[in-house]
């Protein structure tokens, strides 16, 4: 299934490319939703949402299955943190914020020093149409 670019924001929300009142639009009309998150400390990376909310004129997704604990390898790329495993769960929002949390694998509790932080990031969303 191919997804096109639907809106770009800034960290702070303010529009780049796109249009926030299509991307509402389409998620009104059940579009399946993507973000790409532009991080200076981990580069760029996409996930696709499970959770859609539409409130107030701006667009909060959630993937809260999220993925495990990576960190970088000494050649930049991924490789599993043997040392703590945590699943990763995102919420993002086109205001600019992604809010993280970081539960241990298989527990309640939140991963040491990776509790919950909220980052701001420019976002591209796209959509399934």
């Amino acid at each position: 299934m191919a997804y096109r670019l639907a809106y770009k924001h800034d960290e702070k929300g303010n529009a780049i490319e796109g249009n926030l009142k299509s991307l509402i639009e389409a998620v009104s009309n059940g579009c399946d939703v993507k973000v790409l998150v532009e991080d200076d400390k981990r580069g760029l990376y996409i996930f696709k949402t499970d959770f859609v909310f539409v409130n107030g004129g701006f667009v909060c997704a959630q993937n809260p299955y999220g993925g495990v604990s990576t960190i970088p390898d000494t050649d930049g790329t991924l490789k599993w943190n043997d040392d703590i495993l945590y699943n990763w769960m995102v919420i993002a929002c086109t205001k600019g914020y992604l809010d993280i949390t970081r539960p241990m694998v298989g527990s309640v509790e939140r991963c040491p020093g990776k509790e919950h932080t909220r980052e701001y990031h420019s976002m591209t969303w796209f959509i399934d149409k």
